[in-house]
């Protein structure tokens, strides 16, 4: 079977999905994703003009949260669903589906080429490559909406028949993954910023979580081991340790980060590293970058893209009016949404620091109890640039308030 021959099923196939049923064009269907045909409902059409799509007779927006995993991408989506019109759901990850990102042959090849992609060989398909990547925005828009009915109730955004409010029409996914898929053209994207090293702390913690519940030696957690058995062993008894006393290494953080776990914080390091080097081109700090331009939430658009950058310490600092900032962006009035709150989970400060929780405390400047000397000389020598671009090298700012 020829790899074009798969991008095409996989094309039809995951239309499909979305559809329920499909025609020869791609554009009728339905999307209310029942589990039988007896209960399909008739056919609608289906039609997307860039980040603007029409389902059902009911018109929708997109938009996308991106940044770098253990950044806050979920704090965001939680407060941009306390706006009765918007209904954010996640995560997608493009990225990771080989198959999917495959649809976007032209734009993955030239904005993430160490991504591989399944490669056409017949001429038809190369020649006609911007429509591949037209059918694979399609699909995306196709599943925004499939899982924004779907997984609606989640975030209270359906009705008692399942079917999603009438005052919802902003939809969204977050993805801890880069600005680039699906190549939408100004497609509004809020991208989220935080002190690396930040997020490796609440990543490493992250990655030993997910291997004690996925209980496998092929989780994330040993990424960073290159092959080596002797730093696959290390990270082992670090999961050990974490395992039997989820709370040791918030006791004892020096443990976290030892003189030989030099590898695992550059390779997390590297990671943040390399978020900065993708989203440097859509970002312009405002004014000067001195103390008082610091971490402002800053709107970078030109023909192509629409990226408003909003940074975790601000958040923290100042949720109410970040949160406003961003309905605005999105075309809301902020007036019309519920406040931020503990009970929702978006207001800061309100979570026990649990070393297996998903949602730990999240203090800004917590780096600093971990900041053991292997932990700063190996961070600093892959992502100094990153701290120094963003300004976090500047440690005592009033701003940061650690």
């Amino acid at each position: 079977m020829s790899n074009a021959y798969v991008i095409l099923l996989a094309t039809v196939f995951f239309s499909s999905i979305a559809e329920g049923s499909c025609d020869i064009s791609g554009r009728k269907g339905n999307i209310r994703g029942r589990s039988s045909t007896q209960d399909l409902p008739n056919t609608y059409e289906f039609a997307r003009s860039g980040s603007n799509v029409t389902s059902d007779g009911r018109d929708f927006h997109l938009f996308a949260v991106r940044g770098h995993g253990k950044s806050g991408t979920n704090w965001v989506r939680n407060v941009l669903n306390l706006h009765p019109e918007i209904n954010c759901i996640g995560e997608m990850n493009i990225d990771a589906e080989l198959h999917v990102r495959s649809l976007f042959p032209s734009s993955t090849k030239e904005k993430f080429p160490d991504l591989p992609t399944i490669q056409s060989k017949q001429w038809f398909f190369r020649q006609y490559e911007k429509a591949v990547e037209e059918g694979g925005k399609d699909l995306y828009a196709r599943l925004v909406l499939e899982a924004s009915q779907q997984l609606g109730h989640l975030n209270s955004k359906t009705d008692t028949n399942g079917e999603l409010l009438e005052d919802v029409h902003v939809v969204g996914e977050h993805s801890p993954q880069k600005i680039g898929f699906p190549f939408i053209k100004k497609l509004p994207t809020i991208y989220i910023v935080r002190d690396g090293r930040d997020v490796i702390v609440s990543w490493a913690f992250h990655l030993l979580n997910m291997c004690i519940k996925q209980n496998n030696e092929e989780c994330d957690l040993y990424d960073s081991i290159d092959g080596n058995l002797t730093r696959r062993a290390q990270l082992r008894r670090k999961m050990e340790t974490h395992k039997a006393d989820p709370q040791h290494f918030i006791n004892n953080p020096q443990d976290l980060f030892t003189a030989e776990d030099s590898f695992w914080v550059r390779a997390l390091a590297r990671s943040w590293q390399s978020f900065k080097e993708n989203h440097k081109h859509y970002y312009k700090p405002k004014g000067s970058n001195d103390e008082t331009s610091l971490f402002e939430s800053t709107l970078f658009e030109n023909g192509n893209s629409s990226v408003y950058t909003i940074f975790y310490e601000k958040l923290h600092n100042d949720t109410v009016d970040e949160v406003k900032k961003m309905h605005n962006y999105l075309g809301l009035n902020p007036e019309s949404a519920e406040a931020p709150s503990a009970r929702t989970r978006t207001l800061p400060g309100n979570f026990k620091n649990k070393g297996n929780s998903f949602y730990r405390k999240g203090s800004p400047g917590t780096w600093k109890r971990y900041a053991s000397e292997t932990f700063l000389t190996s961070f600093n020598d892959v992502a100094g640039d990153a701290l120094r671009y963003y300004g976090y090298d500047r440690g005592d700012n009033a701003k940061i308030q650690y």
